[in-house]
């Protein structure tokens, strides 16, 4: 992929337009051209001035679609309804590997992607592994290359948006954390959305390792691949029971480690060391604080049921008042209700959504309606007895009320702390 002298465009002004901007504004004699339908910052601003960037209003899509010669997309924008330019369109992940010389260790699935990456990390560093950390956890993947002479291995979390339209990534290990239906607002079926992270497994070859979730394998049986080097699930094989002792709270983040330690020829019985490292990110059933005998938990990384679910199993007999919200991404919740532990109290239902799922929501189980997360947390302290956890694992996008799901959590966090 030569670049010289060529009219770019880079669409979109997050984490990847940045990132593609100082790496294109470096290319022999090329014309970059900045777009975004949304309001560019002023650092932005003063970064394409620096680089003689010129910025296309809002209204121009069309002129700055058809003046480019090539165009890399941000990932959360939507290519089917733009079709007649596709030739034009560049994939992120297809630069990078064509210009990243190291091995490279890619992560998907619906969840844990953000976990398992940094937990990855960690268990490299551990061992003297210099490992790059990039994708969709928060650093572009251009970013990463100026500086891959001092590095062994890049790992790369990916999501389906950047995994879609891939045709060269080829992982030297792939790990598929799971599979459930998520974005079908954009991938319309689970099937659809199962394609669209396929791109990780598509160019492996014998020699290459991918370590999957028994939950993608009945997707995978038209599409076998030489690589495979185990399926996994949350029980524990027995030759792992060995290496975890204490450590329980994520048994299928334990397995994944111990079949990369082997595909990488580690010292397993360091383990243990490793899983003390480990630590969970931001917004994954966090512990916020205790009011009254009452525990606060933020699980608002919960964007689909099933992190819902998986939440609740942390409480084994503890009476929970859960939050559930947010937006539904296309995929209807009702089977939701159908899996609730006996142990719920009571569900404050918030946002968008509201009525939806409380028409879903079974008489027997206790719920409210609440238009605002304020309102919900203030009928929820009225409930709250001593013993009680509180849950907020919405199990659905944070669109309708906040930024993204960062932002949710600490609003939650921010009226616990107020209690407490």
């Amino acid at each position: 992929m030569n670049f010289k002298s060529r009219k770019i465009g880079i669409w979109g002004t997050g984490i990847v337009g940045t990132s593609a901007l100082h790496f294109f504004s470096a290319q022999d004699d090329a014309e970059v051209i900045l777009y975004d339908a949304r309001p560019i910052s002023a650092d932005m601003t003063q970064l394409c001035a620096s680089y003689q960037v010129h910025i296309y209003p809002p209204e121009q899509l069309d002129l700055f679609l058809q003046e480019c010669e090539y165009i890399l997309p941000s990932a959360g924008i939507n290519l089917a309804p733009y079709a007649r330019y596709k030739d034009k369109f560049l994939n992120e992940l297809d630069i990078f590997f064509s210009r990243y010389k190291n091995p490279i260790i890619a992560i998907t699935g619906t969840l844990g992607k953000t976990t398992i990456t940094q937990a990855i990390h960690t268990m490299l560093t551990h061992y003297g592994i210099r490992a790059q950390i990039g994708g969709n956890i928060g650093v572009g993947l251009f970013d990463l290359l100026d500086d891959q002479g001092n590095y062994d291995y890049a790992v790369l979390e990916l999501s389906s948006f950047q995994l879609e339209h891939a045709r060269l990534l080829k992982p030297a290990i792939a790990i598929w954390t799971n599979l459930y239906p998520n974005h079908l607002d954009r991938h319309s079926t689970l099937h659809e959305y199962f394609l669209a992270k396929l791109p990780l497994l598509s160019n492996q070859q014998a020699g290459d390792y991918a370590i999957i979730h028994e939950s993608v394998k009945p997707h995978l049986t038209t599409h076998a691949h030489e690589s495979v080097h185990s399926y996994f699930s949350h029980a524990i094989p027995e030759r792992l029971k060995e290496f975890i002792g204490e450590y329980k709270t994520f048994p299928e983040h334990y397995r994944i480690l111990y079949e990369l330690a082997q595909i990488l020829n580690l010292d397993i019985h360091q383990l243990p060391q490793v899983f003390d490292k480990l630590t969970i990110p931001e917004h994954r059933v966090a512990y916020v604080g205790t009011s009254n005998g009452v525990d606060f938990y933020d699980d608002s990384k919960s964007t689909v049921v099933e992190a819902t679910l998986g939440a609740l199993q942390r409480f084994p007999g503890k009476p929970i008042i859960l939050f559930f919200g947010g937006v539904s991404k296309g995929v209807s919740r009702a089977h939701f209700f159908d899996n609730l532990p006996s142990t719920i109290k009571h569900i404050c239902f918030f946002g968008k959504e509201t009525q939806l799922l409380k028409k879903y929501c079974p008489t027997s189980v206790n719920s409210s309606e609440h238009q605002t997360l304020e309102d919900a947390f203030n009928h929820c302290v009225t409930l709250t007895q001593p013993g009680d956890i509180v849950l907020f694992s919405p199990g659905g996008a944070s669109f309708d009320l906040f930024n993204d799901y960062k932002h949710r959590g600490k609003a939650f966090q921010k009226l616990v702390k107020e209690l407490t």
